[in-house]
């Protein structure tokens, strides 16, 4: 194998995870199958009791269904080659989809009807993590490709691993069902969910990470020096050093440096994890949807769970944002604290934001920290902003339940009892 010829194929795994390998093939017979083979079976039995050629006919007629059932889609399906092409992450409480591409190496028989389903799925669904629709294929001609999506609904956060999937039909009368079994192991994150937050929090992160940091070097527009060049033709003559230019004898421009943007820290506090598990993922939540506003404004932002083996370089840009949500989508709030990773060096002011289950209250260890509570989302939701569906009932407000405790005990005496199905 020449290095082009790898270098392609691992380009090609990581857009779409590469082609799925068939490891299995089924024929299986399906309940109109097995009705349609008895009805056969006295077909034969009364034509060769009768004697009747009209028997016989009916007879030849249904054996060569049953042949053409088996015939004209299986060989189809031996040609087929196929692969996931699935998120790196979904969020908890929307939809996304996963897709799926299919090639058809046959020469002759065509496929028609396919459907294209996860094995393994509901063991996902029980966790609560995704549920993953079908995905449909009309038809795909010999030697041709296509692609095709399954919806995805999301649920709770955490992560999720995709085995094999499954492409079959039932073309062309529905007697039998034949499938082939594409093996291609893939890992997704559900993401903990956005939530709107109040533009007063990102000015108060923007103050407490903007003092006093120094410029970058690197070239920019802010009013600090960063070096002398020569004058190149184009350059604009309000850039031109006159002073050193007339010392030097030749003309010289002025270069700015360019401002280091404000860097804010995230701390997600190690009570999140002894709270109950609605204030937990709660507070995951709101250092998730920080850490993404804050990038999209231009911050260097860094998220910190120690406790549970989370510390993140700073950095900026939908990239770090992307990080940062797979990161805090895999904490696990019900096992044991995790080895505490290395603290990352910072130079500078840095400012932090510390999330809480609790009472919200100075930092013992960083008094000009920024402490957010879930117990009080007026300070950090939106204003007329509610939850996402996905946490709504994750807080109940302890003002709330100090005012009016009889209510609360009235509505669950005598509040009928509803079910209710959702599809999540």
């Amino acid at each position: 194998m020449t290095p082009a010829t790898d270098h392609a194929r691992r380009r090609a795994r990581r857009k779409g995870g590469g082609w799925g390998e068939a490891s299995g093939r089924r024929y299986e017979i399906r309940p109109a199958g097995l009705l349609y083979i008895a009805v056969t079976l006295f077909i034969a039995i009364g034509a060769v009791n009768s004697q009747n050629n009209l028997l016989f006919w009916l007879f030849g007629m249904a054996v060569g269904a049953i042949v053409v059932s088996g015939l004209v889609s299986g060989s189809a399906m031996m040609g087929l080659r196929a692969r996931r092409v699935a998120p790196a992450t979904f969020e908890a409480g929307a939809t996304g989809a996963i897709g799926y591409e299919l090639r058809h190496r046959g020469k002759r028989a065509p496929a028609f009807a396919l459907l294209i389903r996860e094995l393994g799925a509901d063991k996902n669904q029980d966790r609560g993590r995704i549920e993953v629709g079908w995905a449909h294929v009309v038809h795909l001609a010999p030697g041709g490709r296509t692609r095709a999506r399954a919806r995805v609904n999301a649920g709770r956060r955490g992560g999720v691993e995709l085995g094999s999937f499954e492409v079959s039909t039932t073309f062309p009368f529905g007697l039998f069902r034949k499938s082939v079994v594409f093996a291609q192991p893939a890992s997704v994150v559900v993401t903990p969910p956005r939530i709107e937050l109040s533009e007063m929090l990102i000015e108060a992160a923007a103050s407490a990470g903007d003092r006093g940091t120094p410029r970058a070097g690197r070239l920019g527009m802010s009013d600090e020096f960063f070096a002398l060049r020569a004058y190149v033709p184009g350059d604009s003559p309000r850039l031109i050093s006159w002073k050193r230019s007339a010392a030097l004898g030749d003309l010289i421009v002025r270069q700015s440096a360019s401002p280091t943007p404000p860097r804010v820290v995230i701390g997600l506090s190690p009570d999140a994890r002894g709270a109950s598990d609605r204030e937990g993922e709660l507070a995951v939540a709101l250092a998730a949807s920080i850490a993404v506003l804050a990038c999209s404004r231009g911050f260097l932002v860094s998220v910190e769970a120690p406790w549970a083996g989370v510390a993140t370089p700073l950095g900026g840009g939908a990239y770090h944002a992307a990080r940062c949500l797979r990161e805090l989508g895999l904490i696990d709030l019900a096992s044991v604290a995790q080895s505490s990773p290395a603290p990352h060096a910072r130079r500078g002011h840095t400012g932090r934001i510390r999330i809480t289950t609790r009472a919200g209250g100075p930092d013992k260890d960083r008094p000009d920290a920024l402490v957010l509570s879930t117990r009080q989302p007026a300070r950090w939701l939106a204003g007329g902003a509610k939850l996402p569906p996905a946490l709504r009932e994750h807080i109940v407000g302890a003002d709330q339940r100090r005012r009016a405790p009889w209510r609360a005990r009235a509505a669950r005496n005598t509040a009928p009892v509803v079910a209710v199905e959702e599809n999540v």
